[in-house]
């Protein structure tokens, strides 16, 4: 059984993160692509089995190492994505209104004036 995977940061990770829509909508197509490798690794590692003793087997040990990179990729993908609070942005010539919308929570929403540009 694997251990659960450790995160390199893990004071913040109850802090938002906040990707635009299409970030977020990037990061569930790599997570969906992680999860389909889950296949092809077990795939490896069942003919390494079969190939006979471990202790020696490089190919198995490969195996595992790639299972186990994928794991923590897919926990720390499933973290961000739960976490994620989605940026929208809407621009006029003076002012940047940024929304923030948080799955199944009200939104919040900042205006900023910023300089006219030149």
């Amino acid at each position: 059984m694997l251990e659960s995977p450790k995160f390199q940061n893990e004071e913040l990770r109850e802090e938002p993160e906040y990707l635009t829509r299409e970030g977020f909508e990037r990061l569930q197509k790599e997570l969906e692509e992680l999860k389909n490798r889950r296949l092809e690794i077990a795939k490896l590692l069942e003919e390494a089995i079969d190939d006979g003793d471990l202790t020696e087997n490089a190919a198995f040990h490969g195996a595992k190492e790639r299972q186990e990179e994928n794991e923590m990729q897919i926990a720390e993908l499933e973290d961000k994505l739960r976490r994620a609070a989605i940026i929208e942005k809407e621009k006029t010539t003076n002012l940047l209104l940024v929304r923030l919308l948080w799955e199944g929570k009200r939104a919040r929403a900042w205006k900023f004036l910023r300089p006219a540009a030149k």
